[in-house]
């Protein structure tokens, strides 16, 4: 669940608008051959179209201080913004940079094609190292607490039916006050066997209960106000076994052992 914080307003929503990356361009100086350089790092980010609905947005603001976080499958822009600077963070399957701008210069550094990239605009590289560093920490708890409160109260738990010992299961409790979508969600053991879920849609307060076995093996009583899947051939050791549930990410969104 979510939780209050005084001072900050975390939201998640869908982007509607279109964004548009230049393409990538880059000088190498080779100055030594262990460690090549980006000595340009002008139009860093490749040309990509993102529809709205696959680029998602978080945000936290605070009196001194906003962050917002961009994703989607392909790429994710971070930026925290304050009264010293703002740094920015692109990351893509080919780099990482973070660029700081504020009133004393301009630091850009990370990799691109596994190639160190940086460059400096300014008086005095170290005031805008030691500045980064310190922003690069407070955009991670950022991260960290955008995470937290995006991950759903979805609980996994090992267990047997009553009815008999064979009818191995997990149950997968919904207990946000939304539905979940659980497509492309997958359920895994210890082994690790795994099973991916498909078109499912938990509703608040539901229960998902997962059979290992197929559902003419069993003789199971279905309630009307739950849901089930049989025969995901993911199984459950007697003595000691784990349940990990993940999102379509790859996010764990909850665990269970016993």
């Amino acid at each position: 669940m979510a939780s209050d914080r005084t001072g900050a307003i975390i939201s998640a929503f869908i982007l509607t608008a279109l964004l548009a990356f230049p393409t990538a361009s880059q000088n190498v100086d080779f100055g030594s051959e262990s460690t090549p350089m980006v000595s340009d790092t002008s139009n860093l980010q490749t040309d990509v179209d993102i529809e709205a609905e696959d680029f998602s947005k978080a945000s936290i603001e605070e009196s001194d201080s906003l962050y917002t976080v961009k994703e989607n499958p392909f790429q994710r822009i971070e930026k925290l913004s304050t009264p010293r600077g703002t740094l920015t963070l692109k990351v893509n399957n080919t780099s990482r940079i973070y660029t700081l701008e504020m009133a004393a210069g301009t630091l850009v550094e990370g990799l691109k094609d596994g190639l160190s990239v940086s460059r400096f605009k300014g008086a005095n590289r170290t005031v805008l190292e030691n500045r980064m560093q310190s922003m690069k920490e407070s955009m991670d708890d950022y991260r960290a607490r955008v995470r937290n409160e995006m991950t759903p109260e979805v609980d996994v738990r090992i267990t047997r039916s009553k009815a008999s010992d064979e009818d191995e299961r997990a149950v997968i409790d919904n207990d946000e006050n939304r539905e979940i979508d659980l497509d492309g969600w997958t359920l895994t053991n210890s082994d690790p066997d795994s099973y991916t879920f498909e078109n499912i849609v938990l509703e608040p307060g539901e229960q998902l209960f997962v059979y290992t076995a197929a559902e003419d093996a069993l003789n199971v009583s279905e309630e009307e106000d739950s849901g089930y899947v049989y025969g995901t051939g993911v199984d459950w050791d007697e003595t000691s076994d784990r349940a990990v549930l993940e999102d379509s990410d790859g996010v764990v969104i909850d665990r269970d052992s016993h």
